[in-house]
């Protein structure tokens, strides 16, 4: 799948409303499926069939569709191998959430995830989600291996994010946005990160505070390449997502 600058204008100027929906962690019963980790498979609805991404831990849910324009966030449960979740999902570059979903199915042996799903309210069709777990989502991650810049220019406007050696982060972009955070390794061979950003501009995002997850990729889209970043954060009111390459360029922003 190939990232056109359209693309990344859409998802670089996501401010979204936030229906509400709590984050809750799945059942912490030893027989539960661990459903942790990064997946890619596709949707299907009345309205088409898309490919979609996932991330998922600990209860949250992100998911989401740059070939459909997509995007999706919420919770899930898991008793054994049965999978429940509650997302709202928007349309990337909308002005509000299109509908709330309830979805059920099965995760096989944690390797993959098949839902049927119906919208509880809003404006969206039934349909099923099918994806199964790639073999990047097993890297074991270390702060080391995380730390880098990673940017882009978009029609000449430069988004950069710099990820320090303990995990903290500052970035921004040349109109004036400036944000910082922490990204945390919540457990070994597993390569999902989970993020705390704060817009210290106040101009970046619809919220001031924000949380989600990441994921590092070498193979989501072509501008990513060997080496990139996928993030998902979302607040009270708003919603975030970005696909950054690394770069080897010297970061140059100071957030003191």
């Amino acid at each position: 799948m190939t990232l056109t600058v359209r693309d990344f204008l859409l998802v670089f100027f996501l401010f979204l409303p936030l229906a509400g929906c709590n984050s809750s962690s799945s059942d912490d019963s030893s027989t539960n499926v661990d459903v942790s980790g990064f997946y890619t498979g596709i949707s299907s609805d009345e309205f088409g069939t898309r490919t979609f991404e996932v991330l998922a831990y600990d209860g949250e849910l992100k998911a989401f569709s740059l070939e459909g324009g997509l995007l999706y966030d919420g919770s899930y449960w898991v008793s054994g191998e049965d999978v429940t979740t509650d997302v709202v999902g928007w349309e990337i570059g909308g002005t509000r959430p299109f509908a709330r979903f309830e979805g059920s199915g099965t995760a096989s042996g944690g390797n993959e995830i098949n839902l049927t799903f119906s919208p509880i309210s809003g404006d969206g069709g039934t349909g099923s989600l099918s994806v199964e777990r790639v073999p990047e989502s097993s890297i074991n991650l270390t702060n080391e291996a995380i730390a880098g810049v990673y940017s882009y220019t978009v029609e000449g406007v430069l988004f950069e994010l710099v990820i320090n050696v303990d995990g903290s982060f500052q970035g921004g972009d040349s109109l004036g946005c400036a944000f910082r955070g922490q990204m945390t390794i919540p457990e070994r061979d597993l390569n999902i990160l989970q993020v705390e950003s704060e817009d210290i501009s106040g101009v970046c995002f619809g919220d001031r505070e924000m949380s989600g997850l990441a994921v590092m990729t070498t193979n989501l889209t072509d501008q990513v390449g060997l080496d990139g970043i996928v993030f998902v954060v979302s607040g009270a009111t708003s919603i975030f997502l970005d696909v950054i390459p690394r770069t080897t360029d010297v970061g140059n922003f100071d957030m003191d």
